[in-house]
């Protein structure tokens, strides 16, 4: 199975990614870390309601420096102590 580091509470502005793919919500993270190796993504955003979006980002490293020191406003959605940004670690 992939291996994904979530990053709670932590979401970076739109600069960092190119476009998403929009997966049902009602997904865990594991999933949505699958899904994400599945297509060959980067990284994805989950929320609470385990709605989970797979990103496609401008540059990994770029992205990773940015998500630890990402101090991004909450986006509107179901956003609490399980939500955030991971990225595929293997």
């Amino acid at each position: 199975p992939a291996t994904c580091t979530l990053v709670v509470n932590k979401y970076l502005p739109s600069t960092e990614i190119l476009h998403y793919v929009y997966e049902p919500c009602g997904l865990s993270v594991q999933t949505c870390c699958e899904k994400t190796t599945e297509l060959n993504m980067a990284a994805f955003v989950i929320d609470d309601a385990g709605c989970c979006k797979l990103a496609a980002v401008r540059d990994a490293t770029t992205f990773l420096g940015a998500l630890t020191s990402a101090s991004v406003t909450t986006p509107n959605g179901a956003w609490g102590s399980s939500a955030g940004t991971g990225y595929v670690v293997s």
